[in-house]
């Protein structure tokens, strides 16, 4: 057993593309790591200097072991330093501490970027207002909003680039619905959403892309500031004012700047997450028109479906850990202060854990609680079930009205795929969508 990160090791790690960003790993970044694994399922990764793990087994036992591993960095160091410049430019501007008290004076170290007992007090109040009834009381609004972008493909002839017809702005809808926003306001959100991720997991940023980070997070922040006022003033049944009702109710309440951040979380995860992985399944859909038509034929295994392929080729690759103690992880010592990359994409790939056809998807088989694209243990997405009920109604619109889908002829195939070892899912994504005639003659879904 090592006592220090191994660095002599020749071979180059077979999930060394995918950090690299190179175009054919990032559409494929699950072979890579399922590649790896059967190498070593924990190795040091000289090139980043972080450890990535890539087997189920081990990813659980430091995602369920909060002793010895921190989550504050869960987006790794890079990242984490422009997180933290982002609050010295906030502190630094004297705007932004008119506009909101004690504005940038915080971390912002709130649900999936906090360790308990911390996590588990904010998680209890946003438990409170994100209700299983509440997910479900919104599957109504979901239909219509589906129905709506729906008609928008139609009316394109059924030939459309998927992401920026349905993909993105379908769950954008969702959770500014669910919110309680503006309709008018979604692109807007939809921008702030696209450039606070560009942090994350991308290329090096330099300090004028940061310094526009910044404003980009000062005007989300100033727009939630001011929806928070005005439910604390003027209650209303949506989550933004559950939210803050829940938090001012809390012993513990948190400050403003960690309120601001719990939004953030809800809109980049209500929104991103939940596009890639649509987008991921319609191209998957196209190209195997024989799942599709069963999906047609029995729409009872769609939620089968959509664990299977957010098992195998899920919108999250990972996340990191950060080793507050030195302590041994599948044989390797990780020492204090070394970060650990969780490779999902690999965890989800292990024969071990999935059996011998861990990559494919059997429409057969529930895999509701055991893939881990939605985080385990304690950190486990608490938006999950309102992204499952989103793909599902989604869905079930999609495969009631369109007799076919299939590649839009004549454009790029493979698609471009985001540039990122966290979010997996196609840029864009050009469809053609044939609609079924005798779709007159079923009755209309309605509800859950």
């Amino acid at each position: 057993m090592t006592t220090t990160p191994d660095t002599s090791e020749s071979t180059r790690p077979k999930y060394a593309p995918v950090f690299e960003f190179d175009k054919e790993a990032l559409r494929c970044p699950f072979q890579h790591f399922d590649a790896a694994r059967e190498e070593a399922p924990i190795s040091w990764y000289a090139d980043a200097n972080f450890w990535v793990v890539t087997s189920y087994e081990l990813a659980t036992q430091v995602l369920n072991n909060n002793t010895d591993f921190s989550a504050e960095q869960c987006i790794g160091e890079k990242a984490d330093a422009v997180w933290t410049r982002m609050i010295e430019l906030a502190r630094e501007n004297p705007e932004t501490k008119h506009r909101i008290e004690g504005y940038g004076a915080g971390a912002r170290r709130v649900l999936l970027f906090s360790d308990p007992p911390v996590h588990t007090r904010h998680r209890r109040i946003i438990n409170r207002a994100l209700t299983p009834t509440a997910v479900r009381k919104n599957a109504d609004n979901m239909r219509r909003i589906a129905r709506r972008l729906l008609d928008d493909v139609a009316a394109k002839a059924g030939e459309v680039e998927f992401v920026q017809t349905f993909a993105e702005p379908y769950p954008m809808a969702v959770i500014s619905a669910v919110l309680g926003l503006p309709e008018e306001d979604r692109q807007k959100l939809r921008g702030w959403v696209t450039d606070l991720n560009s942090m994350i997991a991308t290329e090096d940023l330099s300090d004028d892309n940061i310094r526009e980070l910044s404003k980009t997070r000062f005007d989300f922040d100033d727009y939630f500031n001011a929806a928070a006022e005005d439910r604390m003033h003027n209650p209303t049944d949506d989550l933004t004012s559950m939210v803050v009702h829940e938090n001012e109710k809390s012993p513990e309440r948190m400050s403003r700047d960690d309120l601001m951040m719990v939004y953030q979380l809800l809109v980049v995860g209500g929104a991103d997450t939940s596009d890639a992985a649509m987008s991921r399944m319609l191209e998957d859909l196209a190209t195997n028109p024989e799942t599709y038509q069963r999906l047609r034929r029995e729409p009872e295994k769609i939620p089968n479906y959509i664990e299977g392929m957010l098992r195998v080729a899920g919108p999250a690759l990972g996340i990191f850990r950060r080793a507050k103690a030195d302590v041994e992880v599948g044989g390797r010592q990780v020492n204090a202060g070394d970060f650990v990359w969780l490779s999902f994409a690999g965890a989800n790939y292990d024969k071990s854990a999935y059996g011998l056809n861990a990559d494919k998807v059997d429409l057969d088989e529930d895999q509701t609680t055991r893939h881990m694209t939605f985080g385990w243990g304690p950190h486990l997405c608490i938006g999950a079930p309102l992204a499952r009920q989103e793909m599902k109604v989604a869905l079930e619109e999609i495969t009631d009205r369109f007799s076919a889908i299939e590649l839009a002829p004549g454009k790029e195939y493979p698609p471009p795929y985001r540039p990122s070892f966290l979010f997996h899912g196609p840029a864009s994504l050009w469809l053609r969508f044939t609609e079924d005639p005798d779709r007159g003659d079923r009755p209309v879904r309605s509800g859950p």
